[in-house]
Order: structure tokens, then C-alpha cells, then sequence
């Protein structure tokens, strides 16, 4: 039975077998029919037209992959240059250690702060090179925001975020020589958030996260012009080059603005504006103003009420070249911004801690009815404005001023003290003052050193019942102290001879009602009159003052310049005078209102010998800063403007009948043409040159093309000249009827050669004049004529540029690299200067021989140049010193410009020969002329003889 039961098995096995492998013989006859069904349809007219749909489909699906992705610009940035071969791009090569592409979109990415893949061809499999990948927030390559690149095929592809404020890619390498490498087609594909970052990401993402700001483009919008210099490089053409800030405008509220500026040309005075258009324009009145300090790096707080339409920017005032970049504006939290504006109080004077500061924000807003925030902002934008200088300045009270206050207090205190002790009767004219500053310029009085002084006040009818109180409480607390209380207002003249009624001093100091004194004033004034027994006059420097009593911008004048106060009234503040002089010229006038304390002084001066008028060196007075003070904004007076002119021109009518009065290049500031000669004196242009040509033909035919002055002659002297083309342009040159050639055929010596040349001259006039200047004004000999022609005028200078527009002479001063340097040297062209004194007619020590004119009876007075011991250096420096010594002004013109193309024919000082005959005549100046060399009388001690630009000096760094 069991054998049975397994062939039953076996059987029913073999069966399925069999049905299993019939199966499979069915089914592939199934395939092969397919099979050929299939290959029919493959080749039948439905299947083609299927398959271009599907090409078509698979087309329009990669153009929106495509479009989806953000082509990036592939540029070079450093080190690095496009190879191309058959006209084609064919890859980069490095030119340096370490290449940089930028990679910049050819669309702005919106809307930022997100994730994209960045995507370029590369051949990284093969070179082996490191790159890394920097993110460019607007600036240059910033360390803190690469990051190297993990190896990858050659289409490499990497995750990366982009914030809001990027502009862009930096793609750099580490190589070793000029190597070749690919980098192409480059594209942003927009991704979702990853959940996890990168690693190699990590580092700078964090970093990328914070930055909440936006960046600016620079749109240049006026009077500038992109300097290939350096990156961010700029140069500004005139006086008032502004940009534009292109971008995301930030929401209304407080704002931080930060950017980073370098100027080529700085100095003191230099300051930055922004401008914000909240609907209205760009409005003066509400802009904000920077001073440009050594820093380069600003932050600056600003509030408003509007979201701003338009930024505008103005880097500087004048013409310069300067670095703009890292130009950002972000929004901060109110809290913030108070911290950022306390801190930078905080640095500058009187705000060492946070207990000062609360009480000047306190004094501040209770002067001004502000609340506690407005009167912090008020404070912030005033120090805005003056950047470090206050500290310098601090700096200079502590380290100068104080140490000689002492001494001075000591002197006066000793047995060998002042002997001459006169009254001295100040002058206070006061109408509805604000009663803290009334207080505080009356105190300055009461707490002065020297005790004999009378304090004349005349309030011209006050309707603030406040300052009657205040007025009355002082009078009867002091009998030095009288008041007259007028009847009715008549102004600030009235009112002062009001004052000068009561006054039974010697002298009278002129206060206004607002200022205060320095508390030492009073005794350096009587000290001075100790030294100076015959003065009549006598003037000292200033600075500003602020509401709260800190004080800046300080005025360090130059000596007696009679030219300069032709100019601008430097001398007030403080001005103490004779009593019997001002009784002499009839007081104050009426009509002359706001500029009637320049009035005075010129009636005065046409009283006196200059000999009578002293500058003391030191501040003794604190000119206040407030809305509507000259001191705050000259403009805001337009009265005083043309009351000074109407002063001024009555003034010099005296001296020159023919002689006009203009204002000068800002309000308060005046020009004085003088007349000239009829017939017009004859002017004996000389010009030593040796070859030279296109020096001497740029300088020859341009004073004969574009001079106005009619009657001149030019005598080139020609101190053998050998070039060939030279000796041509001087035998055509003999035809000209206005051009005499004379031959000076001995060894160079700039003093021998001119003083030939002088005796050779024709003209009641000599102009020295280099071979290599360039006539810019027409009318530069014709206002040098005007000044020569004078009889108290001895050697008169102008304005000398460099090739490149910057200030070569502007006047002379003495001391500077032991001998004497050029005033304001490099400064930009159009640069006021030192108190505008670039652009002021002025006295200065001497000016120099490069374009200088004097009568020749002068030159002949004093023996022409030394040609004995200044052949070629400080030969008319030491002419100059001659002619002042003789008792002659020396003056320099801002209104006569030529280009100076400097030594162009001589060469330098460089030789072994020319250097040994320099220093000899550097000694021979120091040992002529001494210390007359320190004691320039056209410039104050105060200031920097290391430099030409009018620093602050005696102060630790």
C-alpha cells in the first residue's frame, strides 16, 4: 500500500509539471504577440505624434526649472582675467595668490532671508584648488563672512541662505602661480528651509542671521565722479556733491545709520549731511550733520516720524577724493538707539558718567521746555556735529590753557605783579534774553579774576517782566553793577550807547547779552596793557559755547592783518577799546545794526597807528550757540551782512575813492576791489627758465592769451637754454612786441638771474613769475596790480594750484619745517580753509616768489633777492621779511589763481650737491632771521607747525 500511495504522487506531480510548463509555452506566445503588436504601434503615425507631446511636455518642464532659477553674473573681482580662444570663453586664469570672481544676479533676489541651492560648472575634480564663497553685504571681502567650500564634482552644487542685505557673491581660490580654472554658469535655484544646516555652512550662517539691515547702492547725483583709485573710491567736483541711496527704504522710527568714510584731504572743519524725504523734499532744516573725523567708521542715530521716500547723502563740502562703503540703515528699538546716543555723549567733555550726563539733559530740557528725550536728542545732534574735535580741544584747556591761566593768576597775585590796574567798563546792551543765560553771561563778570570792572547794562525795554526781576536782583546784589532801563526799544546801537553813558573805565570791553567771558578775560586784558602801554585796541581769540556751558570750535586768530579785517571781522570777541577813542569816533552808530561792533572798529582803526592795535593769544572769550545767534547760522541775519558791507565800504572810500565793496564768497565775509592806476602802470612780467619748453610755452602763452591786464611786457630770462625746440619757441617768441628774450649766461642762481632781469624791466611793476605756472583767472595780474599799487603794500601772492586742482600756496606761514611752509598745502580747491581764510583776501609774512608782485621801487628799497646766500631755496621768503621790515604790508589773494606745476624744470632736491646747499640755506635763515622764524604775527602759536593745515597743536595725542 505505501508503494501505491507514492506512484500516486509522483503521477499527480508530473501532472502539475506538465500544466505549469504549458502555462509558460502560452505565455510567451502571449509576448511574442505583444511583441509584434507592440513594434507595430512604435511604428504607426499615433505613437510619433505621442511622442513629441512628451517631448514637448519634458520641454516645458525644464524652461520652468529654468525659469525658477536666478542666473548669476560671473565677473572678475581680483586677480583674475577671461581667457578666450576662438573668440569664445574658454575658462579664467589667476594672476595672483588668490583669485576672486564676483558672482552677481542679474535681478534683485526677493524677497531675501531665505534658502537657495547655488549652483556653476567647475572643473574642482581635476585642479584640486580650494575655493571659498564670501557673502557681499556691501562691502569688500570680509573675512568674517566666508566660509571654504567642501570638495564636489565638477557641477557643484551648495546650500546656502541669503540674507536680506546681500548683493552678491565672491567666489576666491588658493592657488599656487598663474593657474587655469573653470567657473561657469552660475545660477540661485529657490529651496525650502532645511532642516538641518550644513556643517560647513555653520559658522557664517549664524552670522548671515543677524544682519537685519539693509544695503545702499550709491547713486551719484551731483558733483562726483568714481575714482578707479580704490574700491569704494570717489571724487567729489565742487562744493556740493551729494549721492542718492538706492534700496529698500526703512519704516518710520528710529534709525541707525552706519557707513565707513575716508577722505584724502582732511581737516578740522570737514563734516558730512543726510538728508531724509518724507514727502515734503529734502528740507536743510532737518538734516543732520556729521563731523568727518580721523575715524573712518560712523554711526549715526536718527528718528522719523514717516517712513522716508528718498535718502540723500552728501560725503563732503568741498572738492576731494575720498572711500565710501558699508552704507546701511537698519531699525532699532527706541531703547537702543537712547544707549547709541548716551555713549557717544558719554566720550566728550563734561559727560564722563551717567549722573553728568542726567544733569545736562536736565539743565538742558529746563532751558528749552523739552521733555527729558527731546532734550537728549537736541544734545546728541549738537555733538554730532563736532565729532573729536571737542576732545582735542578739551585736551588743549587741560594741557595749555589752564597751566597758563595759573601762571597768570600767580604773576598777578605776587609783589612783581601789574602795577597799571585800570577800570575796565563792559558794555552790555540786553533785550528779552533768556533769563539762564542772561544769569550765566552776569556771572561771568562777577567771578572774574581781576576785581576793577563796571558792568554797564542797558535793557532795551524788555516785555519779559523776568529780566527786569533778574536785572534789578544783580544791581542791588553788586554796585560795580549799573543799569539804565530804557524807555522805549531803539535797538542794539541805541541801546549800547545807553551803556556807554554810565561807563567811567579807561576801556571799554564790548559783551553781548548772551556770551560769556572767560574768568581769567579781564586780567589777561590788563596784563596786555601792562606789556603795551599805547594800545588803543585790543582783541583776543574766542570759541563757541553751547546751552549747557560746554565750549568748541575755537577761533585762534592771527595777529593785527589790516587786509583781513577788509575781509571778515575777526577781531570781535573780545574787543576791549580806549574810552577816549570811542568817545573820539562818537560811539555806535544807528543803521549799521548787526554789524555795528565792525563799525566801531573801523572808525577806530582810521583813528590810530597799527602798532596800537594787540592780539592776545588765548581765548578769553565764549561766543554762545543758540537759534538765531550769528554764531549758530551767519545767514539767519541777513541784516548784519549788508550793514557790514555799508560800514566797510565808507570805510575804504577814505583810502581809495574808487574802491568797491562786495560781499565775499559767504554772508559777513567781504571783497574790496581797489581801483587801479589811470593809465594803467606798466607791469615787467619776468621768467627765468632754462629749455623747458612745454613748461615755459604753457606759462608764456597763457598770460598772453588769457591775461585782461592791458600793459605788461614779458622778460623770459634765458639761462642757457640748449634744447633745440626751446631755442625755437624763444626766436619766434622775440616777434611778439609784448616779449623781450635776455640772456643770462652764467651758472643758475634763481636770485641773480631775477635781479637782472629787474633792472632790465621797463614797467613801474615787476611780477616774478616761475616758468611753470598756468594762468587760470584772466584777471589775476589786474587784482594783483590792484593790491601792489597801494602804497602800504609791499609783496602781494596769489592763489597757486597743483596739476591735480589741490592747494599748492596759499600764503606763507613762518616756522613750519623750521623755515617756513605754504599755507593750507593739499587741500582740496574749493575748501574754505581755516575760518574761510582760503578764500580771504589776508596778510601773510610772505608769499611766494612762484607768482609775486611788487613795485620796483620796493624790490629796489630792499636789494632784490639775496643771491649771495639764497641762490635757489627761501630767496623770497627772506624778500618778504625785508619788505616787512621796511614797514610794508604783505598780502595774499584767493582772486588771483594760476596752476603751479611745482620744480617742473629745475627737478628736485635730491642730489647729494642740492641738499648740502639747501641745509645751507636753511642755516643761514635760521641764524638771519631768529626767532622772528616762531613768532609769526599771521598766525597763532596755538596752531601746528609740523603741518600746513592749521591743527590744533600743544596737546598730547
Amino acid at each position: 500500500m505505501a508503494d501505491d500511495s507514492k506512484e500516486l504522487k509522483m503521477a499527480a506531480m508530473e501532472n502539475e509539471l506538465s500544466q505549469y510548463k504549458q502555462r509558460l509555452i502560452d505565455k510567451d506566445r502571449q509576448i511574442i504577440q505583444l511583441s509584434s503588436e507592440l513594434h507595430k504601434i512604435k511604428h504607426s503615425r499615433l505613437w510619433k505624434l505621442a511622442a513629441g507631446m512628451q517631448k514637448r511636455v519634458n520641454t516645458v518642464r525644464d524652461a520652468r526649472s529654468e525659469s525658477q532659477s536666478l542666473r548669476l553674473q560671473i565677473l572678475p573681482y581680483q586677480q583674475v582675467t577671461l581667457i578666450k580662444s576662438n573668440g569664445h570663453e574658454a575658462g579664467w586664469e589667476a594672476l595672483g595668490h588668490l583669485p576672486v570672481l564676483a558672482l552677481v544676479p542679474f535681478e534683485k533676489v526677493s524677497p531675501g532671508n531665505c534658502w537657495f541651492v547655488l549652483e556653476f560648472d567647475s572643473d574642482s575634480a581635476r585642479d584640486k584648488l580650494t575655493r571659498f564663497l564670501y557673502f557681499d553685504l556691501g562691502d569688500e571681502l570680509d573675512e568674517q563672512l566666508g566660509v571654504q567650500l567642501p570638495s564636489a564634482v565638477d557641477s557643484q552644487r551648495y546650500l546656502i541662505y541669503w540674507p536680506k542685505a546681500c548683493r552678491g557673491l565672491f567666489l576666491a581660490l588658493s592657488v599656487a602661480g598663474e593657474v587655469q580654472f573653470q567657473c561657469a554658469n552660475a545660477r540661485l535655484r529657490k529651496v525650502d528651509t532645511p532642516e538641518n544646516i550644513p556643517p560647513w555652512l555653520g559658522s557664517v550662517y549664524k552670522r548671515l542671521q543677524k544682519v537685519n539691515y539693509s544695503a545702499y547702492e550709491l547713486v551719484a547725483a551731483n558733483q562726483l565722479e568714481v575714482s578707479n583709485a580704490e574700491p569704494g573710491g570717489w571724487q567729489s567736483t565742487g562744493d556740493d556733491p551729494y549721492f542718492y541711496l538706492r534700496g529698500e527704504m526703512p519704516s518710520s522710527g528710529w534709525l541707525l545709520l552706519s557707513f565707513q568714510l575716508q577722505l584724502a584731504s582732511h581737516n578740522v572743519d570737514d563734516i558730512a549731511k543726510l538728508y531724509f524725504d518724507v514727502g515734503e523734499g529734502f528740507n536743510e532744516a532737518d538734516s543732520v550733520t556729521i563731523s568727518i573725523t580721523e575715524d573712518s567708521r560712523y554711526e549715526v542715530c536718527v528718528h522719523q516720524d514717516a517712513s522716508p521716500k528718498a535718502i540723500r547723502f552728501d560725503p563732503c563740502q568741498s572738492e576731494n577724493t575720498f572711500q565710501l562703503t558699508r552704507v546701511r540703515i537698519r531699525n532699532v528699538e527706541e531703547f537702543d538707539a537712547t544707549q547709541a546716543m548716551r555713549t557717544l555723549l558719554r566720550s566728550v567733555d563734561g559727560f564722563d558718567s551717567d549722573s553728568e550726563l542726567d544733569k545736562q539733559i536736565q539743565k538742558h530740557a529746563r532751558l528749552y521746555e523739552l521733555g527729558k528725550d527731546d532734550a537728549l536728542v537736541a544734545l546728541y545732534r549738537n555733538y554730532l556735529a563736532r565729532g573729536d574735535k571737542a576732545s582735542n580741544y578739551k585736551k588743549w584747556m587741560e594741557q595749555v590753557e589752564q597751566p597758563w591761566v595759573d601762571k597768570l593768576r600767580a604773576i598777578y597775585a605776587s609783589e612783581n605783579g601789574n602795577h597799571y590796574t585800570p577800570k575796565i567798563s563792559i558794555v552790555l546792551p540786553v533785550y528779552n534774553t533768556q533769563p539762564e543765560l542772561l544769569a550765566r553771561c552776569i556771572n561771568s563778570v562777577i567771578h572774574q579774576y581781576y576785581p576793577n570792572w563796571q558792568l554797564c547794562i542797558a535793557d532795551d525795554h524788555s516785555d519779559d517782566k523776568r529780566i527786569i526781576e533778574l536785572l534789578k536782583e544783580y544791581e542791588q546784589s553788586d554796585s560795580r553793577i549799573q543799569v539804565i532801563y530804557r524807555a522805549q526799544n531803539g535797538h542794539i546801537s541805541a541801546a549800547s550807547n545807553s551803556a556807554l553813558d554810565i561807563a567811567t573805565g579807561e576801556y571799554i570791553a564790548l559783551l553781548d547779552h548772551d556770551d560769556e567771558l572767560a574768568l581769567h578775560a579781564l586780567l589777561a586784558v590788563v596784563d596786555a596793557l601792562n606789556d603795551n602801554p599805547e594800545a588803543q585796541i585790543i582783541y583776543s581769540d574766542e570759541d563757541k559755547i553751547d546751552e549747557v556751558g560746554t565750549r568748541f570750535d575755537p577761533h585762534f586768530k592771527a595777529g593785527w592783518c589790516p587786509a583781513l579785517i577788509y575781509s571778515q571781522n575777526y577781531i570781535s570777541h573780545l574787543g576791549v577799546y580806549s574810552s577816549e577813542l570811542v568817545e573820539r569816533v562818537g560811539g555806535f552808530r544807528q543803521g549799521y545794526e548787526g554789524s555795528q561792533d565792525y563799525d566801531l572798529l573801523l572808525r577806530c582803526v582810521a583813528e590810530i597807528e597799527n602798532e596800537q592795535v594787540v592780539h592776545i593769544p588765548w581765548v578769553l572769550y565764549h561766543w554762545r550757540v543758540t537759534a538765531g545767534s550769528t554764531a549758530a547760522q551767519i545767514s539767519e541775519k541777513s541784516y548784519a551782512n549788508s550793514a557790514g558791507i555799508k560800514a566797510l565800504t565808507e570805510h575804504v572810500r577814505l583810502i581809495d575813492k574808487e574802491a568797491i565793496v562786495e560781499q565775499g564768497p559767504v554772508p559777513t565775509t567781504y571783497r574790496v576791489r581797489w581801483g587801479l592806476p589811470t593809465p594803467l602802470p606798466l607791469v615787467s612780467i619776468l621768467i627765468p627758465t632754462r629749455d623747458g619748453y612745454e613748461v615755459l610755452s604753457k606759462a608764456v602763452n597763457s598770460i598772453l592769451e588769457k591775461t585782461t591786464y592791458a600793459n605788461f611786457e614779458i622778460l623770459i630770462l634765458d639761462n642757457q637754454s640748449r634744447c633745440k625746440k626751446t631755442l625755437k619757441y624763444l626766436r619766434a617768441l622775440s616777434k611778439e612786441p609784448r616779449v623781450r628774450i635776455i640772456k643770462y649766461d652764467y651758472p643758475f642762481n634763481f636770485s641773480a638771474i631775477n635781479n637782472y632781469g629787474a633792472k632790465q624791466a621797463q614797467g613801474e611793476l615787476l611780477a616774478l613769475v616761475n616758468n611753470d605756472v598756468e594762468v587760470i583767472s584772466p584777471d589775476w595780474l589786474s587784482e594783483m596790480v590792484s593790491h601792489a599799487c597801494r602804497r602800504e603794500v609791499g609783496c602781494v601772492g596769489a592763489k597757486l594750484y597743483y596739476s591735480d586742482g589741490r592747494i599748492q600756496h596759499a600764503g606763507v606761514v613762518l616756522g613750519i619745517g623750521k623755515v617756513a611752509g605754504h599755507s593750507h598745502k593739499f587741500f582740496p580747491k574749493n575748501a574754505p580753509g581755516y575760518f574761510m581764510r582760503l578764500r580771504l583776501v589776508q596778510n601773510y609774512s610772505a608769499v611766494t616768489g612762484a607768482a609775486l608782485v611788487v613795485r620796483k621801487s620796493v624790490y629796489e628799497e630792499v636789494g632784490g633777492l639775496n643771491e649771495t646766500s639764497l641762490t635757489v631755496a627761501f630767496n623770497d621768503v627772506d624778500f618778504c621779511l625785508r619788505v616787512r621790515e621796511r614797514g610794508y604790508q604783505n598780502i595774499w589773494t584767493p582772486y588771483a589763481e594760476l596752476f603751479h606745476h611745482e620744480s617742473v624744470s629745475r627737478g628736485a632736491e635730491d642730489s647729494p650737491e642740492k641738499l648740502q646747499r639747501f641745509n645751507r640755506e636753511v642755516d643761514y635763515m635760521l641764524e638771519c632771521w631768529g626767532d622772528k622764524l616762531i613768532h609769526d604775527p599771521c598766525y597763532s602759536p596755538h596752531l601746528t607747525r609740523e603741518h600746513e593745515n592749521f591743527e590744533l597743536s600743544g596737546i598730547a595725542k
